[in-house]
């Protein structure tokens, strides 16, 4: 059930996996992440933080959106400047505009896209009702001067 796929052109890779709605292969895609993230040079916190927001958006695939299909789709690029990871299930979908901020203290769960925030340079989630949802994390590659590396 599980496909990987790696090319690499021009400095461009891609790994694509096929992950069944089974939480034990969250860390299939977390060790595809960790070692593409140490391609990069990208130092342990943040190939930790990317694992933690990897691991979020699988579980909220698993939990939210693969109530009515068997699998979703986890998308890694590592191209010029960033790290780009893209979450896909094709469930319900849901209108993500409606989520509010964790109040910390006052609720359990609901935590995994204010994490995915606070760990990763940028989240764009793309839903519809009936669809699925998308979620895109960005990393950015920096030197250590805090300008963007270069993956060439």
């Amino acid at each position: 059930m599980s496909k990987t796929d790696l090319k690499n052109l021009d400095g461009h890779i891609k790994v694509e996996l096929v992950l069944p709605n089974i939480p034990e292969y969250i860390s299939l895609a977390r060790y595809s992440a960790s070692v593409m993230a140490n391609s990069a040079n990208l130092n342990i916190d943040e190939i930790e933080d990317i694992r933690v927001a990897l691991s979020e958006a699988c579980a909220n695939a698993i939990q939210y959106g693969c109530e009515t299909c068997d699998y979703y789709e986890v998308v890694m690029e590592l191209q010029e400047g960033e790290l780009l990871i893209t979450v896909t299930d094709h469930g319900q979908g849901y209108d993500y505009k409606q989520v509010k901020e964790p109040v910390i203290g006052e609720q359990v769960g609901g935590f995994g896209l204010y994490l995915i925030r606070s760990l990763m340079d940028n989240l764009e989630i793309d839903s519809n009702i009936g669809e699925g949802t998308t979620v895109k994390i960005h990393k950015l590659l920096r030197e250590s001067n805090g300008t963007e590396k270069s993956t060439k």
